[in-house]
């Protein structure tokens, strides 16, 4: 079956995207795609994993589908995954003392410093805003603190047990039966 079938039959099939760092982006322009072949599907959840996405891009492309009926193409869930800032300037990306977002930030953007998603200076903003369905959880690295991410640095997050259990647990909308284990990342 082609993708636009499959999206077709809502009863049947639940989308859900996930997307680290820059894959952010590749995620926000295949909802663009989707939302012109399959105008009437959702995406059931979406999480971004650390987002190397410019806060404009969530802006233009994912709050709009967040706030859209549900009649119409949108995401019914979303999650970012955030460091705290504390983790992001504690971590490092080869000689620069800080994590990759910082990088790129101040490094690879056409205006610097460029507000990025994934980074808690700026997501904290969004999330002020009270964007419906969608929801910050800012890992300290720390199981006391924050359960449902434990990643303490950029590029652990898909690693990291505590997200990927509850993107699961997003998914299925309930407690997995089998959750994740350390073991099931020993490759």
């Amino acid at each position: 079956q082609s993708c636009k079938q499959i999206l077709t039959q809502q009863s049947k099939f639940k989308l859900h995207l996930v997307g680290h760092s820059t894959g952010a982006i590749l995620l926000a322009y295949l909802v663009e795609a989707l939302k012109l072949q399959t105008p009437a599907s959702r995406v059931h959840t979406c999480s971004l994993l650390a987002p190397a996405a410019k806060v404009d891009l969530f802006k233009q492309i994912y709050a709009p589908l967040l706030q859209s009926s549900a009649a119409s193409f949108g995401i019914n869930k979303m999650a970012i995954y955030n460091l705290t800032d504390k983790l992001e300037k504690d971590d490092t990306v080869g000689p620069y003392r800080k994590s990759l977002l910082y990088f790129v930030s101040r490094s690879f953007e056409e205006q610097t410093p460029e507000a990025i998603l994934g980074m808690q200076l700026h997501s904290k903003k969004l999330e002020k805003q009270g964007h419906p369905n969608l929801q910050f959880l800012y890992s300290h690295g720390d199981a006391e603190k924050e359960a449902k991410a434990l990643s303490k640095t950029h590029g652990g997050f898909d690693n990291d047990i505590a997200t990927l259990n509850d993107i699961l647990t997003r998914m299925l909308g309930k407690k997995p039966t089998r959750p994740f284990r350390e073991e099931d990342l020993d490759y």
